[in-house]
């Protein structure tokens, strides 16, 4: 399909065009930034739903 769009498009001789990676590897930062927001949702869940759990295992005792 990709090749049917490219097709149509003119390409000027001389002009390099990107060519798509599809396995691109993350940045040693952006891990590490994807790490910290996972674990900050993490943590949040945990001090909001916490003690809605600890009061209903109240109630079931």
């Amino acid at each position: 399909m990709s090749a049917q769009i490219n097709a149509a498009v003119p390409v000027e001789p001389g002009v390099r065009t990107p060519i798509p990676r599809r396995h691109q590897e993350l940045t040693t930062r952006r891990m590490n930034a994807m790490r910290f927001g996972y674990a900050f949702m993490g943590v949040g869940i945990v001090v909001v739903k916490w003690p809605v759990l600890c009061r209903t295992l109240d109630r079931c005792r």
